[in-house]
């Protein structure tokens, strides 16, 4: 059966796996253990569920921005999940797969499906994610390619993504381009100063 829904591709990229789905959303950091891919939010459905090669649906991530390093982590360590599909907006553990993709060279595809596509597809048990279609069970499911960033950049901002302030410069703009493409804006907004939060603080 092919769904008139289709589904967004957020992040490309191919990946067959189980499927794993559940309604709540999952905060990564703090819900996923990183050093086994099981998830551990006692609160959480899915509790004890080991995520590491599934295609993981859920309506989308919640809880802190760090669960991007957390994705990156179980990436980078071969326990991630295959890919990641959602039904609403998601940035968290987007950013985290655009970070490996961009990065490390790791593909973690990143799709977003209608409500409909998703409640057909959460009762599959397992899928296949390709270029242009998800096969799952008897579902066929019409992807639609990644946003293409069209923001209108000033001249430093077209400098840096052209890389003349240099390699690292031009990757984290990439990276930057494609989140904002993601979101559908239209421009960057200048910054002159900011702060960066580079501790965290786990208490008992």
């Amino acid at each position: 059966m092919t769904l008139t829904p289709i589904a967004r591709s957020i992040l490309g990229g191919t990946a067959n796996g189980l499927i794993i789905a559940t309604t709540e959303a999952l905060s990564f950091w703090g819900g996923v253990d990183p050093a086994s891919g099981l998830i551990i939010d006692v609160h959480h459905p899915l509790l004890g569920t080991c995520i590491t090669g599934a295609i993981l649906l859920m309506p989308s991530s919640r809880g802190s921005c760090t669960g991007s390093g957390v994705l990156l982590g179980l990436s980078l360590t071969g326990r991630g999940p295959a890919a990641l599909i959602f039904c609403d907006d998601e940035d968290v553990l987007t950013l985290g797969a655009l970070i490996a993709a961009e990065m490390f060279g790791q593909s973690l595809p990143v799709l977003r499906l209608t409500a409909e596509a998703f409640r057909a597809m959460s009762t599959a048990q397992s899928a296949r994610i390709y270029a242009t279609t998800i096969i799952a069970g008897d579902l066929s499911i019409p992807i639609t390619p990644p946003a293409v960033a069209t923001l209108d950049l000033t001249p430093a901002g077209h400098a840096m993504l052209e890389g003349n302030s240099g390699d690292a410069v031009q990757q984290a703009m990439r990276i930057i381009c494609a989140m904002a493409a993601n979101q559908g804006a239209v421009r960057l907004t200048s910054v002159t100063q900011a702060h960066i939060d580079g501790c965290i603080y786990a208490s008992p």
